[in-house]
């Protein structure tokens, strides 16, 4: 309630545009939308070791079909390289990790998610003092919440 209340009306306007896919953010979405599908693409072409770290942003143009700028122009490979001509990110830490790395640069990305739960866990029952278990587990569960939120 106090997000709905508190917020200019451009900026909720440009928020509720998000989800609806309505006006001009709608491009924005969309292109969003097709830079993951270019991600996937690139993981399905190398699904083992993908397409190299950081090499997302530079081969993006060749899949997505633009390059990205103000006023996106349209993929030529005669342009790659070149100055001004650059890619785009892909606005999903996951699908640039699969597209990068691959299914074994994104193992222990993802393996790092797991064994950090598995942490919280065994610190919420581990044996402590009481005066110090209420902090610890507090503390254990805020910082699950934080790493199910980023998720």
């Amino acid at each position: 309630m106090l997000f709905a209340i508190a917020v200019p009306q451009e900026k909720w306007d440009r928020f509720v545009n998000t989800f609806t896919g309505e006006g001009k953010e709608s491009a924005t979405s969309n292109s969003r939308l097709g830079l993951r599908k270019a991600g996937l693409r690139m993981f399905k072409e190398s699904p083992v070791v993908g397409v190299g770290h950081d090499n997302f942003q530079q081969l993006s143009p060749r899949y997505y079909g633009f390059f990205a700028g103000r006023n996106p122009r349209p993929y030529e490979p005669a342009l790659e390289g070149q100055k001004g001509y650059t890619g785009f990110v892909a606005h999903s830490t996951w699908v640039q990790c699969l597209a990068d790395g691959g299914i074994l640069g994104c193992l222990p990305f993802f393996g790092l998610f797991v064994w950090a739960m598995w942490t919280f866990y065994r610190i919420r029952r581990a044996k402590l003092p009481p005066d110090e278990r209420v902090a610890v587990v507090q503390v254990s569960q805020i910082m699950e919440g934080v790493i199910w939120a980023f998720i």
